[in-house]
């Protein structure tokens, strides 16, 4: 139910701020598919959408049980096994939320290298509201307001699963930031708070 809603918010957003649902894009990716969570409801939407994820296991059980040959195992870093400018709309739930600042950068460009000029790109973030939500500390909060992007532990979500234990974070954005830094590879259009709840959207444009 979790992914039904995150998508049907996506294709509501994506109605109101640009009168298209995700059915009128052309091709779709969901990066960081996982276990299809939001892709199978992406997949219903829209039949020309691909995952693509750095769990093999879960990739493999993705061709298997939701859609064949339809996910790609990608590696840690960049690039993905897709041709410049290949998708009008990318969306990417829970990912940014767990890189740290250099990885960010390698995939904000890779995004911005598959993604058609004036395609959208849908992804979320913690913010400012994921401070209370998560229950973390003033301190936190505080790094937060001050530096901007925080990085507040190590994230074992994906330990064993991937060849970097410690590639996998819990970071903080603040807007600004966003606005600051991420509009050096996408036009940035929009900061949604808590539309992928809990986590924040940020919609961007490739110009």
């Amino acid at each position: 139910m979790g992914g039904a809603t995150i998508a049907g918010r996506l294709d509501r957003y994506l109605r109101e701020r640009f009168q298209r649902g995700i059915h009128e894009f052309e091709r779709v990716l969901d990066w960081g598919s996982g276990s299809a969570r939001v892709t199978q409801h992406l997949l219903r939407l829209n039949p020309n959408t691909w995952g693509a994820d750095v769990d093999k296991d879960n990739v493999e059980w993705c061709n298997r049980n939701i859609r064949a040959d339809r996910f790609h195992a990608v590696n840690l870093n960049p690039p993905m096994p897709f041709g410049p400018a290949t998708f009008d709309l990318i969306t990417g739930i829970s990912i940014f939320t767990h890189l740290s600042e250099q990885n960010q950068f390698l995939w904000l460009r890779e995004l911005a290298r598959i993604t058609k000029p004036g395609g959208i790109v849908l992804a979320s973030v913690h913010g400012f509201r994921a401070l209370a939500y998560n229950r973390l500390s003033t301190e936190i909060g505080e790094r937060l307001v001050r530096d901007h992007f925080v990085v507040f532990g190590t994230n074992d979500d994906m330990r064993g699963y991937i060849d970097d234990d410690d590639y996998y974070l819990n970071v903080l954005h603040s807007p600004g930031y966003i606005f600051a830094k991420w509009s050096s590879c996408f036009e940035i259009v929009d900061i949604v708070p808590v539309l992928a709840v809990p986590q924040d959207l940020v919609v961007m444009r490739k110009r």
